[in-house]
């Protein structure tokens, strides 16, 4: 009979783990407190509670649904899971709190509140509704009502009801902060890679922000709203890159590929003395690429005029390999009435499906068909 069990650690190994835990248990420190909702949304709007720059967007905003199913849920007196903050204190001794999770719930009860916006210049007071509730299960009688339409009881009850905080003391790092984030939001609506590498590597993120900001990139690659908000452009972006540079030893996983090419790009931007010539050179490249794409791609990226968004194999396909092209050739002319036979190629077609977007050799396929295909047509040969 095969035995399982795995050999016994020895004491030192049972050491250096106990004081792994205790080093990290050292590391996050907090206290659990409760804010009334109405104090909850009016601590928001005076910033005395933000939303950190590496906080992924107001995803929910976009999403009625969810907004309203929270608001439900208060109504009917229901338990809402703990919300994590965590305390700043600035220069003058003032504190305020970050919001580690509970972004979407805190941007939502500030979005449900009518909101007095006070006009100096002119002397008056604009007041804005918040939004209407709608798609509800278990009260389906508020659809369409906003915050001033609930019964005063109600009202009074909402803006009374305490949501429960856990607030990380000053002496927590930002990479444990970060991690809780990451593992507290691991189910429905899960944090993507866009959104978790945004905080993690800020150099590349400005890197990035300045090609989708300073290029025509948004004219030649839309992308949806739904997306949009979840920094789709941002990924779109570092995708070039990652593959223009390193497709070759790309294998399968996307997003440990992607991962590990964002901590090599963060490292080489991390030396202030060079830090602006190379943004200056990777801007250079993205920048070639996207005019290229402009002139001679009569949709840019989409697959039709009118199309809203762009398939990322699709767009991996057509950036990389134009990079690569202009690589090969700098001065390169290429015929519009070739590129738009061969993007309607059946060749083409089958390069850039979906289920070819995690393997290595289509991966290869697809960016040197383009670069191949635009080396062929160049009008100076």
């Amino acid at each position: 009979m095969q035995n399982n069990l795995s050999t016994p650690k020895c004491p030192d190994e049972i050491k250096s783990a106990r004081e792994q835990i205790e080093k990290k248990r050292k590391e996050i420190r907090f206290v659990t407190e409760s804010f009334q909702v109405k104090d909850l949304v009016e601590k928001f709007r005076n910033e005395k509670i933000i939303v950190p720059a590496w906080q992924r967007n107001f995803v929910w905003e976009k999403k009625p649904e969810l907004k309203s199913r929270l608001i439900e849920s208060l109504l009917l007196g229901l338990p809402i899971p703990v919300m994590f903050f965590a305390e700043i204190e600035n220069e003058e001794g003032k504190t305020t709190y970050e919001i580690v999770d509970g972004a979407q719930r805190t941007q939502t009860l500030e979005c449900f509140y009518d909101n007095e916006i006070e006009n100096k210049e002119e002397d008056f007071v604009e007041i804005r509704a918040g939004f209407e509730l709608s798609d509800l299960v278990d009260l389906p009688l508020l659809n369409g009502f906003r915050y001033a339409d609930l019964p005063e009881k109600f009202k009074s009850k909402l803006d009374d009801t305490f949501m429960r905080v856990v607030i990380l003391e000053t002496e927590t790092s930002e990479e444990s902060k970060r991690e809780l984030f990451y593992r507290i939001n691991t189910n429905l609506d899960k944090v993507n890679l866009a959104e978790k590498l945004q905080g993690t590597f800020p150099l590349s993120q400005a890197l990035i922000n300045k090609c989708i900001d300073e290029t025509d990139f948004e004219k030649v690659c839309p992308v949806s709203d739904k997306t949009s908000v979840r920094l789709e452009e941002s990924e779109l972006v570092l995708r070039f890159f990652a593959y223009l540079h390193k497709y070759l030893e790309f294998e399968h996983r996307v997003d440990e590929f992607l991962t590990a090419y964002r901590e090599k790009l963060e490292m080489e931007l991390g030396e202030p003395s060079t830090r602006d010539a190379v943004t200056a050179r990777y801007f250079d490249e993205f920048e070639r690429m996207i005019n290229f794409v402009d002139t001679y791609f009569e949709n840019g990226f989409r697959k039709t005029k009118g199309a809203k968004s762009t398939p990322r194999v699709r767009y991996e396909a057509i950036s990389v390999g134009v990079a690569l092209a202009l690589s090969a050739k700098e001065k390169l002319t290429p015929d519009r009435e070739d590129i738009r036979a061969w993007l309607e190629s059946d060749e083409f077609k089958i390069h850039t499906t979906s289920h070819s977007s995690n393997s290595k050799r289509r991966v290869r396929g697809r960016v040197e068909f383009v670069r191949d295909k635009l080396l062929a047509g160049d009008k100076n040969e």
